[in-house]
């Protein structure tokens, strides 16, 4: 599992100037949230989410560890100003998102900026998940494995494996019973990638053993002229462009 601290960069240079919301703009994952996570996904791309800090702690040693009030630097801020609200003898809801002890979380944006705004979908699902306020992702199904995929690796990351597994497999118990012979229509590599990648961190013995199959019968541009990066498939960045412990 991959660690980030702060300030951590995972992202590539910027290429546009879209933002997914305004940069004052803050999504309210729990409304009596104690806590603003300001996350930046790539230069130019960020966003603000209102959550609660026992629930990141509790489900988080990253979150639990970041936000702890005795150990390093943010989780002491974080209480100092919860105590400063404490004394004003404020309903913690009642407060507005900008008055929140903050932290920042920087450069986690996935793959190429150009997918910046699935990176900021799947972290908010991630959010989502962790409150209990979860909605399934809208779109083309290619979409929805993009954002699953992305979702899976922040999951890694923050190491919130087991609720975010559980959430898969209640909404999407089609794809994990899933299917079909890997000798008819060739599906995408990319396709094939996310799936086995989804199934070797939540492991699913069935998605991985027919997305296996898939990319054994069909082969993969990284495994022809290796040295030749033009036959390498979605050369950016993404967890899944190379399935490491042993898999390849």
């Amino acid at each position: 599992m991959q660690s980030y601290t702060q300030h951590h960069s995972l992202a590539s240079p910027s290429e546009s100037g879209h933002q997914v919301n305004s940069p004052n703009t803050v999504v309210i994952i729990d409304p009596q949230g104690d806590l603003l996570l300001n996350v930046s996904f790539y230069e130019d791309l960020s966003q603000h989410y209102r959550v609660s800090i026992s629930v990141l702690r509790d489900q988080s040693s990253y979150f639990s560890v970041m936000l702890d009030s005795t150990k390093f630097s943010e989780g002491i801020a974080v209480g100092e100003r919860l105590a400063d609200l404490k004394k004003l003898n404020q309903d913690i809801s009642t407060v507005p998102p900008r008055q929140l002890p903050a932290v920042t979380i920087s450069d986690i944006g996935v793959g190429s900026r150009t997918s910046g705004d699935l990176s900021e979908a799947a972290f908010r699902l991630c959010l989502q998940i962790l409150h209990n306020s979860a909605e399934l992702p809208v779109g083309n199904r290619a979409r929805v494995r993009f954002i699953c995929a992305i979702l899976v690796h922040y999951a890694e990351v923050f190491a919130v494996i087991p609720p975010i597994s559980e959430y898969y497999r209640s909404c999407w118990p089609d794809r994990i019973s899933r299917s079909y012979d890997p000798f008819s229509t060739k599906p995408s590599e990319i396709k094939i990638r996310q799936d086995l990648y989804i199934g070797l961190v939540f492991g699913l013995p069935r998605t991985v053993e027919v997305n296996s199959a898939a990319l054994v019968v069909w082969g993969s541009g990284r495994w022809f002229e290796a040295h030749d990066d033009s036959n390498i498939v979605d050369n950016e960045g993404y967890p899944w462009d190379y399935i490491g412990g042993g898999v390849e």
